[in-house]
Order: structure tokens, then sequence, then C-alpha cells
């Protein structure tokens, strides 16, 4: 990236992030192995916790609910949590302050960030679904794998609007990080992750659906497991398409504010 960076198309930074970070990620194996680990352990853990649920309590059986709102909760915090962290290690390493001097848009730079946890949630999905297939979870073919597929995208653009918001406060408040998880931490209560939102009071439901979380989960659900049709999801289409827009917007107003408050203090260079 040279001082001309501001030419470079975004697409292109992000690819440079995303090869480093696995280049990175590739070079601790152990990690990964323990990775794999989790997630077979939290499958199987979710199978048991099943065997409680009489069938016919949620739609789908309670492990392909659970199973969903875990896959769906690990974008969000790969996109909130992680990017955060990303940020902050290269605040703390001063490579921060090299890459905002090398003229990379603070587009490129948000996408950038993002690119590497969101590869990385999208492999662990893939993961969660070989397991939990591996003991016995038979995927519902008549599920809109397509319309599941388009909200999880739209939804990923969201959290990672949230995402961008949570670096912004990293930048400022420098111990942003712990505010950041106790607010995924929330969506994910408020959103359903692992119950019905039926179970929520009814005050508590409302404020739940000012998430993106919930909106996307909620879609992704109706999608998988009560094969919801595409002319039946427009309404919570628009709704979550709305959302990706409104916080990807503020995510990246507030990223840009961050780093300009950053550079003005002195801090890119040091966390």
């Amino acid at each position: 990236m040279t001082n001309g960076g501001r030419g470079v198309p975004r697409r292109q930074v992000a690819w440079a992030f995303l090869r480093r970070d696995l280049r990175v990620a590739l070079s601790y194996r152990f990690p990964f192995f323990l990775q794999v680990l989790a997630i077979a352990f939290t499958v199987v853990t979710f199978a048991f916790v099943a065997e409680l649920v009489p069938p016919g309590e949620v739609p789908g059986g309670y492990f392909t609910f659970a199973i969903t709102g875990i896959i769906v909760a690990s974008f969000l915090t790969a996109a909130t949590t992680t990017l955060g962290g990303s940020l902050q290690e290269e605040q703390s390493r001063g490579t921060l302050e090299a890459v905002i001097a090398s003229g990379v848009p603070v587009a490129g730079l948000a996408i950038g960030f993002a690119a590497f946890p969101i590869v990385n949630a999208a492999v662990s999905s893939v993961a969660y679904v070989l397991v939990a297939a591996l003991i016995g979870w038979d995927a519902v073919a008549s599920a809109n794998w397509s319309l599941a597929g388009v909200a999880l995208l739209l939804g990923t653009i969201s959290f990672a609007g949230v995402g961008f918001v949570g670096a912004a406060l990293v930048l400022v408040f420098r111990r942003a990080g712990a505010v950041t998880g106790w607010l995924v931490a929330l969506a994910l209560f408020l959103g359903g992750e692992l119950f019905p939102l039926s179970l929520l009071p009814g005050w508590l439901q409302a404020i739940s659906w000012l998430s993106p979380f919930t909106l996307t989960l909620s879609l992704i659900r109706d999608a998988l497991l009560e094969q919801r049709a595409w002319g039946e999801s427009w309404g919570a289409l628009a709704g979550v398409s709305v959302a990706a827009i409104a916080y990807v917007t503020l995510g990246l107003v507030a990223l840009a504010a961050g780093l300009r408050h950053a550079k003005r203090v002195g801090t890119l260079g040091g966390y």
C-alpha cells in the first residue's frame, strides 16, 4: 500500500488484509484445532439438551433451532467483538498508523478488518453443520436455503456496521471492548439465540426488534424451520435490508470519527 492508496479498490484492500490474517491464522494450527473441538463440543452438548425438549415445542425441533441461533450468533460475534479486537491489536502493534498514513480509505479499512473474522465465521458455520449432520441432524430439504443465505448476508452487513461502531469506541475510549462484549451478549439474549422470543415479556420483545440480530435470526429461522417462501417474506426482508444500510452507514461514520479522534490525540500509533 503506497501513498496512492486512495486509488486502491476496496476489494484489493480487503484481499490484502484477508491474505495476511489467513497466513497468521494458519501458522498457528493448534488454536484452529481447539476451535474445531469447541464447535464439536457445543453441537454435542445441544444434541443432549434437545433430548429434554419435547418434539413440537419449537419449529424444526430444538436441536435445529439452537444450532441455527448459534451459527448466526457466530457471525454477530465475529463482526463485532472480533473486529474491534483486531483493530486494537493493530493499534497496539503500531501498524494502524502506518496503514492510515498509506492513504487507505475508511471504507477499505473497515472491509479489510471485517474480512477475516467474517470468513472465519463462515468456515465455522460449515463446521457446525457438518458436525451436526454427523450426529444425526437431517437438514430440511424443503427449507428455503436461498432466502436464509440472503438474510444472513444482509444481517452480516448489519453486524459489521455495529462492529465498526464498537471499533470507533475502542479508538476513543480504549477500554470499550468489554462494553461491546456485553452489548453483544444482550443482543443474543434478547434475540432468542437459544430460546423462542415468545418466552420474553412483551416489552422486552418490542425492544429486541431494534436489534439486527433479532431481525436476521427470525427471518433465517422462518426460511429454514418453517420453509417460508420468498413471497411471504418480503416485509421481513425489507426490514433486514433497511437495517443493513442504516447500521453500516452509522458504523462507517462512527469509525471515521473515531480515527479522526485517535489521530488528533496521537493514539493511532499505540494502545
